[in-house]
């Protein structure tokens, strides 16, 4: 199947068919698969109902229906995670976005990105009717304290308009956390740190004066984006702790064989390579399975291709400890040699490797 259109619904029974009416009608005339869910979030009107009944007529449609609400987030996240479509888009229930706007999104997966977003706020976006100014002023001050708070760089993150390639889509909600509104921010924000690239796409807008983000809704957002904020803060901290004690191991397997391949060999460059090397292989080793385990290499072939690329970028951690090893040792003598490497690799290997990793193997941006 090509595509799963997911759409929440909370309390929607008096603008939902019409939604429906217009995205299966548009589908219909497509050549490629597709299904519509619609994922109830424990509405108390006739929502429910409406869309059982709806899916009686249309057969590609189906109702995911839960009893409790537990917000937009959580019916997204149900819906994303159970469609079975090669891509999955999720757009409101009002249709303030209409699915025509999804053919513009195309282009953009052929190009390789598995995220494509909708916006309002990026040049040759058309909004027919805008918001009233106390929301326009609500909603500048939440993308402010965004960028602040967990630094996404996206200037749109609140229109419901998105489209994941599936594979990024499992990836992505199955860490989601955050069951509210402010659930867009959460998946953007895991889409960059698992490495997937966020193409922004001017769309066609009209705002709902039904809308149900109201100033209390923006209180709530914003509670939720702390918790976000805090989360990636963890994980941040807990992925570090683990890159050191990786490294410390690294560090100890060098200074073994530094006390041992000069003795062996006697050439102090090789012996700092030597050492490096296996260091490098180490590190490598259990930083794919521990330390980045979420972005984990899988598959012989592709973490023999990540490992040949992990040499490359290790390349200068070599060059780093080999020379700066040597001419400390040529300045301060060899007796000092067990008193150098920690220096070498506290002030200067470690910084590196913790760059090129994040940035080059396991990219989380």
């Amino acid at each position: 199947m090509r595509l799963s259109v997911i759409i929440p619904a909370y309390n929607e029974e008096k603008r939902l068919a019409r939604t429906l009416q217009s995205v299966s009608e548009y589908l219909s005339r497509g050549s490629y698969d597709y299904e519509i869910i619609i994922v109830n979030d424990g509405s108390t009107d006739g929502t429910a109902e409406l869309a059982r009944r709806l899916a009686k007529s249309f057969p590609h449609m189906r109702l995911i229906d839960n009893s409790i609400n537990h917000g937009k987030g959580f019916a997204v996240r149900a819906g994303m995670l159970a469609a079975a479509g090669d891509y999955r888009l999720f757009m409101d229930a009002d249709g303030s976005t209409p699915i025509e706007e999804v053919e513009k999104f195309w282009p953009f997966f052929a190009r390789g990105c598995p995220v494509t977003i909708g916006s309002r706020r990026v040049p040759g976006a058309f909004i027919r009717t805008e918001q009233p100014w106390n929301r326009l002023f609500l909603g500048w001050v939440l993308r402010q304290i965004v960028r602040v708070i967990v630094g996404t760089r996206i200037v749109d993150s609140q229109n419901g308009f998105k489209m994941f390639e599936s594979r990024a889509a499992e990836e992505i909600f199955s860490r989601q956390t955050v069951s509210g509104w402010a659930f867009d921010i959460e998946i953007l924000a895991i889409a960059h740190a698992l490495g997937f690239s966020v193409a922004e796409i001017p769309i066609v807008w009209t705002d709902d004066s039904e809308s149900k983000v109201d100033f209390r809704g923006m209180i709530a957002m914003f509670k939720e984006v702390v918790v976000i904020s805090r989360n990636a803060e963890k994980g941040n901290l807990r992925r570090f702790s683990r890159f050191a004690m990786v490294g410390t191991v690294g560090y100890l397997i060098s200074a073994i064989l530094l006390f041992i391949l000069p003795r062996m060999i006697g050439i102090e460059a090789l012996s700092w390579a030597l050492a490096t090397e296996a260091a490098i292989i180490n590190n490598f080793m259990f930083h794919n399975i521990w330390t980045f385990r979420d972005l984990r290499v899988r598959g012989q072939k592709s973490c023999f291709i990540k490992f040949l690329q992990f040499n490359l970028t290790s390349a200068g951690a070599l060059v780093i400890q080999t020379v700066l090893g040597t001419v400390a040792v040529a300045t301060f003598g060899p007796e000092y040699r067990q008193l150098i490497l920690p220096v070498i690799v506290v002030s200067a290997v470690a910084p590196y490797n913790w760059f090129m990793y994040k940035r080059y193997i396991w990219r989380m941006g």
